[in-house]
């Protein structure tokens, strides 16, 4: 017998935006992801619910980006936008399996789609290398140098504002579980810490102002 093709929700175009938020609804993340993305995600210990989406695009426009950059081994890169109106935070993520370089063009296309604004990176590991590239492509970057212990961050503000995110529809499937499946001893964390961050520098500003 020939090995079964399997397709998730997003592929069959069977399900629409506002029964697959149903969905997502009625039952816990872990289920959802497997009953309908067909991937594993964790239960047990579980940090955060299950994500908000919305259609409204024109609203993340103007915020503020963050990238999290993979320069090899195990580690993806991750993509955040985050735009705070009101109570609210309309956020976009995406994840790739890659080495930083790889995702530029396609990261400079989001940014550029979504119109934001500076795109925050650290300078840790790369010694400002990842903003100069973005703004040789005339996408500002502001560089900082991360201190702060990750599961600290992420329980610190992604968990504290995650019921105010509304998720742009577009926003990948593989960076919001990656989010749900993160626990302090998680193997993989870019998305969070991404968002995390993202969130840690929107919160210091005077306001919530972007």
């Amino acid at each position: 017998m020939p090995n079964v093709i399997r397709y998730d929700c997003y592929q069959t175009n069977l399900i629409n935006k506002e029964q697959l938020q149903h969905l997502r609804d009625s039952m816990s993340p872990s289920l959802f992801a497997a009953n309908y993305e067909l991937k594993h995600i964790a239960d047990a210990d579980a940090m955060f619910s299950a994500p908000k989406y919305t259609s409204e695009i024109e609203l993340i426009y103007n915020g503020l980006a963050h990238i999290d950059a993979s320069y090899g081994g195990s580690d993806g890169t991750a993509f955040t936008i985050f735009k705070v109106i009101g109570d609210r935070i309309i956020g976009f993520g995406k994840r790739w399996e890659k080495h930083v370089d790889d995702c530029l063009g396609e990261i400079v296309a989001y940014h550029k789609e979504f119109r934001a604004g500076t795109i925050h990176v650290e300078k840790n590991a790369d010694k400002g290398y990842l903003a100069k590239e973005l703004n040789k492509r005339k996408a500002f970057a502001q560089e900082y140098h991360e201190s702060q212990n990750k599961f600290i961050k992420i329980t610190t503000y992604l968990r504290k504002y995650w019921k105010q995110i509304e998720w742009l529809d577009d926003t990948d499937p593989e960076y919001i579980n990656e989010i749900l499946d993160y626990t302090e001893n998680a193997e993989h964390d870019d998305s969070p810490d991404s968002a995390a961050s993202l969130l840690r520098k929107i919160k210091g500003q005077s306001d919530w102002l972007i």
